[in-house]
C-alpha cells in the first residue's frame, strides 16, 4: 500500500551500476523512490542511500533539479510542436516551483487551476507530495489550499500515512497533524469508531519529537473522543521504542492527570540503562521511582533489574543494601531480595552472609526452591543453617502480611517468633526444606553423613519438623538409616523444641567468609563512624592481617585495637605469635606468649608454633636458650594423627641449625626432648642431622657410630648414600662393609647391594658396580634401576646414566629400554645431536630394540636442528588406561560430579574412602582437588595431596601445579615450594621457574635475611666442587636480586661479597643484579665500574631496564645504557641496540609523541638497520603517522623477511612480562 523496502531499491541501484543505462525518469523515479515510498526509514538512511544513487546517475531532468527557467523553455518548445502537455509535465512544474520557493514566477495554485482546466486530474499521493514539498521549504501556510483540493480516493488513508511518517521525520509535526486529520475516519460493522492514531503516537516517539508534540496530540485525541487510551498508548510506545526522556515525561504527565504509574512501567527504562552499562543512570531512575512517585521496588525489581547489575559492577552485598537504603529502599526489602537472587545463582554461602548481617522477613514459597538448589551445589550445611534461623526469625513478621489484621491486636507482638501458629508454619517450611533435600541425596554415596550433620546442626539451633517430614525422610533412606539419625528425627518432631533466639553469629557480627582486607576496612571504618562496636569484624580483620603475613598492618592495628581497649582474643593472639615468628620478630612474639600464659596459666600453645620459636631463639639467641624454653613445656599427648609437611619440616630446621654449629650434645639434647615430648615421631629425615653434625666436624667415624645407633634404635639408615660416597671416595673398604652390613639388617640384602651399586656408579667405580650385579644369586630388580634412571634424569646426570649403561651391559634379565629412554630426553634437553645419533647406533650395536617413543623424541631433535631424519617413524599413540571396575567407576563417577560441583568438602571425603579401598584414583581428578583448595587458599592441604602424589610418582596437571606454586609463592610457603623442587624434573622446575617462585616465597614471608644467608652458605659448600657451584649459580634468579636490592639496599655488600667469592670462577650473575640496580638507580659512576667486568661476557641480563623505558618512560636510561653498550665487546651490538632502541620508541610512541619516536627512529638506522628494530616499534610509528596523512619513509617489507627465530625472540611488546635474558642470550 504504497510502501517498498530498502533492499529493493538496492537490487534497483545495482542493476543500474550494471547496466550503466538510466533514462531522466528512470532515475528520478529510483530517487524518488528513497522519499515517500521509504517512509518508515531514518533520514539518515535515507540520505546515505540518495547518495549512492547520486553517484551513479550523471544527468536527471530539469524540474527535478528545480530549473524552472529550463522547464518553461521547455513549455514553449512543446506548444509550439503542439505536443501534448500531461499530468507528468505539470507535476514536475509544480513541485519544481516547490522546491525552488519561486512563489512569483508562477504560483502553485494557478498551475494547479490550469491542471484543473485542462482536466488533468492528480493523484491523492501527487497532492501529497506537493504538501510535503510545500512544509520542507517553508510554505506551510500554502497546505490548507492544497489540501481541499485533494480528492480522497481508495486508498488515500495509506499515502497520508506515509507523508505523515515523512513530515514527522522532518520535523513537521504541525502540518502532519493537518495531513492526519484529513484522513477517513473507519468504521465498525456497528458504526462506531475504533481508536485511531496509534501509528502517529508511535513515529512521534521513534523520533524522539518533544514531549510537548506528544502530549498535545494525545490530548487533541483524548478530547475528540478518537482514542481514549491515548496518553497510555504513548507511554507504552516510548518505552518499547526506548525513548526514556518521552517515557519519563509520560509518567509525569499521568502523575499530575491522577492517572495511575505502575512500577513495571519502569522496567523497560531499567533494561535500556542496563543495555548501556550505565549504572549511575539505573540508580537515578530508581531513585526518580522511589521518591518521585512513591513506588518501593518489589523483590522482582530488586532481583531481576537492580541486583544484577550492582553486583556485576563489584560492589558487595553490605555495600548494595546501604546504598539502596540511601535511596529509600528498606533494608529488608534489598535482603530478601538479594538473598534470593544469590541463591539463584547458587552462592549460598555469601547469602547466608549478607542474610546474617541484616534482618528481613522472607516469604516462604518463593525462597525455599532457591534454597534447596543452592544447597545441594555444596552441601554447606553451616550456612543452610543460618539462613533457615533467619528464615524462621522473620515468619512472625511474615503474619503482618498474610494476615494484616493481627497488627491491629493490642497483644501481639511482631517479634515473638514462639506462637503455637506460627511454631507449626516453621515447621512446615523446615520439614518441605529437609525432604527436598534428602530426596535429591538419597542416591549419593555421602547421604547419611551429610544427613546426620544437617540433622545435628538442626537439633542445636532449635530447628523442628513435624510428624509428616519424619516419615517422608525416613520412607526416602529406608535402608541407610541410622540409629543416631532415626534418634535425631525423633527428637526434631519433640513440641518443645523452639528455635534459639540467638544466630550462631549476631546479626550484623556475622562477618564475610571471602571478605578481603580492603572489604573489611571499609566496614570497620564506616563501623567507626557511626559509633557502632563492630568488634566481630575487627577481631576477622586482625586475623586476615595476620594469615596473609601483613606485618605493618597487623602490629598498627593490634597496638589501635590495645589502646581502644579491646580485649584481643587468645586465638587471634597466636595468629599474631606465628606471624611475628614469619617476620623474625622474637620479641614481640616472646610478649605475646608471656601476655597469653599471664592471662591463663593453663594456656598450651600448639607443638608447630613452640618448634617454630625454639628455632628462632636457637639462631637469633643461643642454642642453650632455645634448649631452655623447649623443655619449659610439658610432654604433649601422644597420638597417631598425620603430621603436615610444614610440621615435620620446621622439626628439621631446628635440627638442622643445632648441627650446623657442630655442638653434638646439643643436638642430641634437642633431639631427645622433641622425640620425648611427642613433637614428631622418628623418619630418617629427621635422623639425617645426627649423622650431619659429625660430617661438620669431620668425624667419619662418629657419623659410622651414630648410623650404627640409628639402625639399631629405628631401623632406620639416615645419610647412607653420603656415607657411602665418602667411603668409596676414601676407599675406606672397611666402613663401607659396616655400613653395607648395617644396612642389609634394615633393608634386607638385595636392596643394600643395589643402593651400594648406585653409590660405586656415581662415584665413577663401574668395574666395583659390575661386579656387583654379577653376584650369583643376585635377584633382578628392574624397579631399582628404573627408580635410578628418573632419578638421574631429573638430576640432568649424563654421566651417572652413561655408567649405568655400561653397568647393565649384556647382564640380559635387565631391560636397558628406559637407560636409553632417559638418556636420549637428556640429550635433547641439552640439545646434544651427536650423542643422541651415537645413543641409537649403540642400541643397534647392542641388538637393543629402540622403542617408538625413543625414534620419536631423535626424529623431533633432527628436525629441531634441520638435519635430515634417516629413518620413518610415526608419532607413538598415546596410552590407554585400563577401565576401572564398577566399584571403581561408581566412585569415580560419584567423585567428578563433585569435583565438577565445586564440593570440595564431599570430593575430599570420597578420596579418602577411595584411597583406603585400595583404589588408584585418576590423577586428573586428584589435580583438580588440588586445584579446588587452592582457589579456597587451603594451601596447607592442597600442598599435601600434591606431595602424595609426587612421591607416588603421579603426575599433577601442568597448569594446575603452576596455581599451585603461584599461590605458594604468595603465600610465602617457601619450605613446599623447596619440597616441590626437590620432587619435580629439572625440566618441570624451569617451566615452573620454581627458583625464580622460592625467592619471591621468602619475600613474601619477610625472609629475605634468611634468604641471603642460605644463598651464600650454599655457596661457601660448592666452592671447590666447579661442576656443583655452575649448576647452583645456574638456578640463582638475579632478577630477583635486583627487586631485593631495590627494596632494601643493606643487601649491597653481600651481595658484592658473594660476586667476589664466584667471580674467581667465571660467574656474573650477582655482578649483574648490582649493575643493574645501580643503573635503575641512576647510580651510572657505580655502574660503570662493574659494566667493565661485563668487557668479554657474552651474555649480559637487562630485562628489568628495558622495562623501565618502556613503563616509566625513562628515556634517560635508555641513551645511558646505549653508551655502555659497546663495552659489552662479546654481545651482538646490532640485536642489542635494537631491543633498547625500541623500548626508546615504544616510550614515546606510549606518550603519543610520534615526532620524537620518529627522530630515534632515524637516529637508530644511522648505527644498526631497520631489521634490527622490533617490527611492532617500527610499524607502530608507521600506523601513527599514517593516520595523521604522513607518510613513512622507510620500506618495511625487510621487516616480513626476518628470520622467523629472530622475530619471536625480539618483540617490542614484551615489555616486561618478556625476558630479555633469554633475548640477549638467544642474540
Amino acid at each position: 500500500m504504497g510502501r517498498i523496502s530498502k533492499k529493493e531499491i538496492e537490487d534497483i541501484l545495482n542493476e543500474i551500476k550494471i547496466s550503466k543505462l538510466a533514462t531522466p525518469s528512470q532515475s528520478l523515479m529510483v530517487l524518488r523512490c528513497c522519499g515517500s515510498l521509504v517512509p518508515d526509514e531514518l533520514p539518515e538512511n535515507r540520505t546515505i542511500l540518495v547518495k549512492k544513487i547520486w553517484q551513479a546517475i550523471n544527468q536527471i531532468g530539469y524540474c527535478q533539479n528545480g530549473d524552472i527557467a529550463g522547464a518553461s523553455r521547455i513549455l514553449e518548445y512543446m506548444r509550439d510542436k503542439q505536443l501534448p502537455i500531461n499530468k507528468i509535465v505539470f507535476n514536475a512544474l509544480v513541485m519544481g516551483h516547490s522546491q525552488n520557493s519561486d512563489m512569483e514566477s508562477a504560483e502553485v495554485v494557478d498551475v494547479l487551476d490550469t491542471c484543473d482546466n485542462k482536466e488533468i486530474n492528480l493523484s491523492d499521493k501527487e497532492y501529497l507530495d506537493i504538501v510535503y514539498s510545500l512544509a520542507i521549504n517553508g510554505h506551510g501556510d500554502k497546505i490548507d489550499q492544497i489540501t481541499t483540493r485533494i480528492p480522497k480516493t481508495s486508498g488515500y488513508n495509506q499515502d497520508a500515512i506515509n507523508c505523515i511518517y515523512k513530515l514527522i521525520t522532518s520535523g513537521h509535526e504541525e502540518i502532519a497533524f493537518k495531513v492526519f486529520d484529513t484522513m477517513t475516519k473507519p468504521l465498525k460493522a456497528d458504526g462506531t469508531s475504533p481508536p485511531i492514531g496509534r501509528f502517529l503516537i508511535g513515529h512521534l516517539t521513534k523520533v524522539n519529537s518533544s514531549l510537548d508534540n506528544v502530549i498535545g496530540f494525545c490530548k487533541k485525541l483524548v478530547s475528540e473522543g478518537t482514542n481514549s487510551k491515548a496518553f497510555e498508548i504513548a507511554t507504552e510506545m516510548a518505552l518499547k521504542n526506548g525513548s526514556i526522556d518521552i517515557a519519563l515525561g509520560m509518567f509525569k504527565y499521568l502523575k499530575e492527570n491522577d492517572l495511575p504509574v505502575r512500577q513495571h512501567y519502569f522496567w523497560p527504562i531499567f533494561v535500556a540503562k542496563i543495555k548501556q552499562n550505565d549504572l549511575q543512570g539505573l540508580k537515578d531512575v530508581l531513585s526518580i521511582m522511589v521518591n518521585e512517585y512513591e513506588l518501593n521496588p518489589n523483590i522482582d525489581t530488586l532481583r531481576y533489574y537492580i541486583l544484577p547489575t550492582m553486583l556485576k559492577n563489584n560492589i558487595d552485598g553490605i555495600k548494595v543494601v546501604s546504598e539502596l537504603q540511601m535511596l529509600g529502599i528498606p533494608s529488608g526489602t534489598t535482603t530478601h531480595s538479594l538473598v534470593l537472587y544469590l541463591l539463584s545463582e547458587k552462592k549460598i554461602r555469601i547469602a547466608a552472609d549478607i542474610a546474617a548481617s541484616s534482618r528481613a522477613f522472607y516469604v516462604p514459597s518463593l525462597v525455599r526452591r532457591p534454597l534447596v538448589n543452592a544447597f545441594l551445589v555444596g552441601n554447606d550445611i553451616p550456612s543452610l543453617i543460618i539462613l533457615l534461623q533467619q528464615i524462621c526469625n522473620g515468619f512472625s513478621r511474615y503474619s503482618l502480611v498474610t494476615t494484616p489484621e493481627l497488627s491491629k491486636q493490642e497483644k501481639f507482638d511482631k517479634n515473638t517468633i514462639h506462637t503455637e501458629e506460627q511454631i507449626t508454619e516453621m515447621r512446615e517450611f523446615i520439614s518441605q526444606v529437609l525432604i527436598d533435600i534428602v530426596r535429591n541425596l538419597k542416591q549419593t554415596s555421602g547421604v547419611v553423613e551429610i544427613v546426620h550433620e544437617l540433622l545435628e546442626n538442626m537439633y542445636g539451633k532449635g530447628l523442628g519438623i513435624n510428624a509428616f517430614g519424619l516419615e517422608q525422610v525416613q520412607n526416602h533412606l529406608q535402608g541407610k538409616l541410622t540409629f543416631e539419625i532415626t534418634n535425631l528425627l525423633e527428637n526434631l518432631t519433640d513440641s518443645n523444641l523452639v528455635p534459639k533466639a540467638a544466630l550462631s553469629a549476631k546479626p550484623g557480627g556475622y562477618t564475610l567468609s571471602n571478605a578481603d582486607e580492603n572489604t573489611l576496612e571499609n566496614i570497620v571504618n564506616k563501623a567507626e563512624a557511626s559509633g557502632e562496636p563492630k568488634n566481630g569484624t575487627k577481631r576477622q580483620l586482625l586475623n586476615l592481617y595476620c594469615k596473609n603475613n601483613n606485618f605493618e598492618k597487623a602490629s598498627a592495628f593490634k597496638n589501635k585495637l590495645a589502646a581502644e581497649g579491646f580485649n584481643i582474643p587468645p586465638g587471634s593472639m597466636v595468629l599474631l605469635i606465628d606471624m611475628y615468628l614469619n617476620h623474625n620478630k622474637l620479641d614481640e612474639a616472646k610478649q605475646i606468649f608471656h601476655e597469653l600464659k599471664t592471662n591463663n596459666s593453663e594456656f598450651i600453645l600448639d607443638k608447630f608454633k613452640v618448634i617454630k620459636m625454639t628455632e628462632l631463639i636457637a639462631k637469633i639467641e643461643s642454642i642453650e636458650n632455645a634448649i631452655d624454653f623447649l623443655s619449659s613445656f610439658k610432654q604433649f599427648d601422644d597420638n597417631t594423627e598425620f603430621t603436615s609437611f610444614q610440621h615435620a619440616n620446621i622439626c628439621w630446621k631446628l635440627l638442622n641449625t643445632v648441627a650446623e654449629s657442630g655442638s653434638v650434645e646439643n643436638l642430641q639434647t634437642i633431639f631427645d626432648l622433641v622425640i620425648k615430648n611427642n613433637y614428631i615421631t622418628v623418619s630418617n629425615i629427621l635422623l639425617g642431622p645426627l649423622i650431619k653434625v659429625h660430617i661438620v666436624n669431620n668425624n667419619i667415624k662418629g657419623a659410622l657410630d651414630k648410623f650404627e645407633w640409628c639402625c639399631k634404635t629405628y631401623r632406620c639408615t639416615p645419610w647412607k648414600n653420603e656415607l657411602a660416597l665418602k667411603f668409596i671416595q676414601a676407599e675406606d673398604a672397611i666402613s663401607l662393609q659396616v655400613l653395607t652390613d648395617l644396612s642389609t639388617t634394615v633393608h634386607g640384602e638385595v636392596n643394600s647391594l643395589y643402593d651400594l651399586m648406585f653409590a660405586f656408579i656415581e662415584c665413577g667405580r663401574v668395574k666395583q658396580a659390575r661386579k656387583i650385579l654379577e653376584t650369583p644369586g643376585l635377584r633382578t630388580r628392574q624397579d631399582r634401576i628404573n627408580s635410578a634412571c628418573a632419578k638421574y634424569g631429573s638430576d640432568n646426570a649424563e654421566e651417572s646414566l652413561i655408567r649405568l649403561l655400561e653397568v647393565t651391559k649384556n647382564i640380559g634379565q635387565f631391560d636397558r629400554t628406559n637407560i636409553f629412554n632417559e638418556l636420549l630426553q637428556l640429550y635433547s634437553k641439552n640439545n646434544k645431536v651427536e650423542e643422541a645419533m651415537a645413543l641409537w647406533t649403540q642400541m643397534q650395536e647392542e641388538d637393543c630394540q629402540p622403542s617408538e617413543h625413543f625414534m620419536w623424541s631423535l626424529s623431533e631433535l633432527l628436525k629441531k636442528n634441520e638435519l635430515e631424519v634417516p629413518f620413518t617413524v610415526k608419532k607413538p599413540k598415546e596410552k590407554v588406561s585400563v577401565a576401572p571396575s564398577d566399584v571403581n567407576k561408581t566412585l569415580s563417577n560419584e567423585l567428578e560430579l563433585c569435583i565438577n560441583n565445586n564440593n570440595i568438602k564431599q570430593a575430599l571425603a570420597l578420596r579418602k574412602t577411595i584411597r583406603s579401598k585400595g583404589i588408584n584414583i585418576n590423577t586428573s581428578h586428584e589435580s583438580k582437588i588440588i586445584e579446588l583448595l587452592t582457589r579456597e587458599k587451603r594451601l596447607k592441604e592442597a600442598f599435601e595431596i600434591a606431595k602424595d602424589m609426587l612421591e607416588n610418582n603421579r603426575p599433577i596437571t601442568k597448569s594446575i601445579l603452576a596455581f599451585l606454586v603461584k599461590n605458594l609463592s604468595e603465600a610465602g610457603h617457601t619450605a613446599s615450594l623447596e619440597f616441590l623442587n626437590g620432587k619435580v624434573t629439572k625440566v618441570m622446575s624451569n617451566k615452573l621457574n620454581l627458583n625464580t617462585k622460592i625467592f619471591k616465597a621468602y619475600q613474601s614471608n619477610g625472609n629475605v635475611n634468611d634468604l641471603i644467608v642460605r644463598l651464600e652458605t650454599d655457596i661457601d659448600e660448592k666452592l671447590n666442587d666447579t661442576n656443583k657451584l655452575s649448576e647452583f649459580i645456574k638456578n640463582v634468579p638475579g632478577g630477583n636480586l635486583v627487586n631485593i636490592l631495590h627494596k632494601d639496599s643493606s643487601f649491597i655488600p653481600t651481595i658484592e661479597r658473594l660476586h667476589t667469592k664466584v667471580s674467581p670462577h667465571g660467574h656474573k650473575v650477582f655482578a649483574n643484579s648490582l649493575w643493574s640496580y645501580f643503573m635503575l638507580n641512576k647510580k651510572f659512576d657505580e655502574a660503570s665500574n662493574i659494566a667493565k667486568e661485563f668487557e668479554n661476557e657474552k651474555f649480559v641480563q637487562y630485562r628489568q631496564l628495558i622495562s623501565d623505558i618502556r613503563t616509566n618512560n625513562n628515556i634517560e636510561l635508555g641513551y645511558k645504557l646505549i653508551e655502555v653498550m659497546p663495552t659489552f665487546k662479546e654481545v651482538n651490538q646490532n640485536a642489542n641496540l635494537g631491543l633498547i632502541y625500541s623500548a626508546i620508541i615504544d616510550s614515546y610512541v606510549n606518550q603519543d609523541n610520534i615526532t620524537e619516536a620518529s627522530k630515534v627512529l632515524d637516529k637508530a638506522l644511522e648505527k644498526i638497520t631497520l631489521g634490527d628494530i622490533n617490527k611492532s616499534a617500527v610499524l607502530r610509528i608507521k600506523k601513527n603517522l599514517e593516520s595523521r596523512g604522513e607518510t613513512f619513509k622507510y620500506d618495511t617489507d625487510i621487516l616480513e623477511k626476518k628470520k622467523n627465530f629472530k622475530s619471536s625472540n625480539i618483540h617490542s611488546e614484551d615489555s616486561s612480562d618478556s625476558s630479555d635474558d633469554e633475548k640477549v642470550a638467544k642474540v
